[in-house]
């Protein structure tokens, strides 16, 4: 029951966070959520500690899908980066290289489109790697648009809550203690809320 008492707080935090809108406007508003959120998750640790509970493995992915899901649509207000994944994919559908030209060069204006003035120094050509840059062109081919980048980058996330669950079993170590990454708040706001491509290089390493 503390568990699953813990997950509620944890959600009903970020279905605030997600209501606050641009949270670069609300940043006191976001450090106040984030303090139900931390309680919830510290409660849980704690009550997972305490001993094995029916159906916790459940209620912990449960907990991390969701959370991850009330931002998945939610505009990325900390962060700009992603607007550069769209464009490197778009540049790459279109056959072209995201290493010759920056964003604003003449040659690219054809691909521009609504987003397009979001990308931050379009004056400069992308910076991200090539397995990064393979990424970005199978999303887009797939379904261009900011949400479905997102969508794919927290596949990679909770892929990477499985790859750890499947470590803690091999070493004989308890599998609540993937909570200890599934609720953690950082992962849900920097890839679920602002779409880092962080968690591809992550989930590579592991």
């Amino acid at each position: 029951m503390g568990l699953l008492a813990a997950g509620v707080l944890q959600l009903s935090a970020w279905w605030w966070i997600r209501q606050l809108g641009d949270l670069s406007l609300h940043v006191h508003e976001l450090w106040w959520s984030l303090l139900p959120i931390l309680a919830g998750y510290c409660l849980a640790a704690l009550a997972c500690r305490g001993g094995q509970m029916a159906h916790s493995g459940i209620i912990i992915v449960g907990v991390a899908l969701c959370s991850r899901l009330l931002l998945l649509d939610t505009a990325p207000t900390l962060s700009d980066d992603i607007y550069r994944y769209v464009w490197d994919g778009r540049v790459q559908a279109a056959g072209l290289n995201p290493y010759s030209h920056a964003p604003e060069h003449d040659s690219r204006t054809g691909l521009r489109d609504d987003d397009w003035s979001q990308i931050n120094h379009p004056e400069l050509v992308t910076v991200y790697p090539p397995v990064a840059q393979w990424f970005f062109h199978a999303v887009v081919r797939l379904a261009p648009g900011v949400t479905a980048m997102k969508a794919a980058l927290v596949a990679c996330d909770l892929l990477l809550i499985f790859v750890l669950w499947r470590w803690l079993r091999r070493r004989s170590q308890a599998g609540w203690r993937i909570l200890l990454y599934a609720w953690h708040p950082l992962p849900v706001i920097e890839i679920a809320g602002n779409g880092h491509v962080d968690i591809l290089g992550v989930l590579c390493l592991c």
